[in-house]
């Protein structure tokens, strides 16, 4: 919400629901009518939902990975929900469940008022982010559908000049794009050296992180640092 003017913000404040749930509860189910949209406050949230297929052939019955589940867990200062208002779904396309060990407290926003406040700012955003997935390659054959429905799950970061975007040796659990700005990739020096070499410089548009995502090692192969502020 940081790009949002500040009558927005206001109107926000006055429409945000406080609920805390307890361990397990459901938030809302897949066969529910779509009704709200939800920020994490404290705590996590568990979202079950079908996998991005990113051809349309994988929609026909018996393509791989065609019905596959993914979970992923929300935590604080995250939101989710956004799919279902912005296609205009009837119903939820997932499920949702407080988080096992200690619950959630949950922001919760009615879909009118979604619509009223905030469609138009996240639907330009989409459209934006989009366009940028549509000039990487690894993403110019996926069709629209698939790379809206992919930036709903996309986590967005702000980086300051020389603060460290990935590690060399860290556990390599997603990729990103630069959005703004540029980032040097490093790599680490021989042990006696113990110095860091620049490889390339990332700008705007630019994948990163994507082959350490298959690589054997499971490692990140360099590190990653903001060149200036990035996001």
């Amino acid at each position: 919400f940081s790009d949002l003017p500040l009558d927005q913000h206001r109107q926000l404040a006055q429409c945000w629901r406080y609920e805390e749930l307890p361990a397990g509860a459901e938030v809302c189910r897949a066969i529910d009518e779509v009704a709200s949209f939800f920020i994490v406050v404290k705590g996590s949230v568990t979202v079950t939902q079908r996998r991005v297929r990113h051809a349309e052939r994988a929609r026909a019955a018996g393509a791989p990975g065609f019905g596959a589940l993914l979970t992923t867990t929300v935590g604080a200062g995250r939101p989710f929900g956004h799919w279902a208002l912005c296609a205009d779904s009837f119903f939820y396309d997932y499920s949702a469940q407080a988080s096992w060990d200690r619950g959630c407290a949950l922001l919760r926003i009615d879909k009118a008022d979604y619509m009223r406040i905030l469609r138009r700012s996240v639907e330009k955003q989409c459209q934006d982010a989009v366009a940028l997935l549509q000039g990487t390659p690894f993403f110019s054959n996926w069709t629209v559908p698939a790379l809206t429905r992919l930036y709903f799950g996309l986590e967005r970061r702000r980086f300051s000049p020389g603060e460290v975007v990935v590690a060399q040796g860290d556990p390599a659990d997603f990729c990103f794009i630069v959005r703004s700005g540029s980032c040097h990739v490093l790599i680490e020096g021989s042990p006696d050296q113990r110095a860091e070499r620049m490889v390339a410089t990332l700008p705007a548009g630019a994948l990163m992180g994507e082959t350490g995502l298959f690589g054997d090692t499971g490692r990140r192969n360099a590190t990653v640092r903001a060149a200036e502020h990035c996001e």
